[in-house]
């Protein structure tokens, strides 16, 4: 009975849990984002200013290894690029787009756009699709014991005795009046 209550609570709340956790994980890859864009954007004003593509593209390859970002491009105040990136895809549904403002002096002096790829997100939802996948089969499995218990208790066991005293009367013992309950 407590375990039937326990069961029909948990699963509002792991409802709730997931929802939470699933914008979490996109909030989490939205401000990484923004973060690589204002970093990249501060750290790469003076190549931009002086239109240094070499240690730019240096910067592009660098990021690419070592995170999930998929493409990238410098810009200069004009729009036009000042690198390339013959893998720009801009698949919004495997890619998030970003882009910062690059400033020197309060003055645009060009952008800095990449797509940070969805890969992280999508691990980490399957993570939190596989807890509560175990979640629910853990309580289900406690559901299942509990009913099980309580039909031992309720019917089992009662049986059991009955049982118990018919086969006393059967074998001839009548004198045994122990309660039946």
């Amino acid at each position: 009975s407590i375990w039937i209550i326990l069961f029909v609570c948990q699963m509002p709340v792991i409802f709730i849990f997931w929802n939470n956790q699933n914008s979490k994980i996109k909030n989490d890859i939205s401000r990484e984002g923004h973060q690589i864009a204002e970093l990249i954007a501060i750290t790469s004003q003076d190549f931009v200013a002086n239109s240094e593509t070499a240690k730019l593209k240096k910067q592009i390859s660098y990021l690419k290894n070592k995170s999930e970002i998929e493409w990238a491009v410098f810009y200069d105040n004009n729009g036009r690029p000042l690198t390339s990136d013959n893998t720009i895809d801009e698949n919004y549904d495997s890619i998030q787009i970003f882009s910062h403002d690059i400033q020197q002096n309060g003055n645009k002096i060009g952008s800095f756009k990449f797509g940070l790829s969805n890969k992280s997100a999508e691990k980490q939802q399957a993570q939190l699709y596989l807890f509560l996948f175990m979640s629910v089969i853990l309580s289900l499995a406690s559901l299942t014991a509990s009913i099980i218990w309580l039909f031992n208790r309720l019917v089992s066991k009662p049986l059991a005795k009955i049982e118990y005293h018919a086969n006393q009367i059967q074998s001839g013992n009548l004198e045994d009046d122990s309660n039946i309950h």
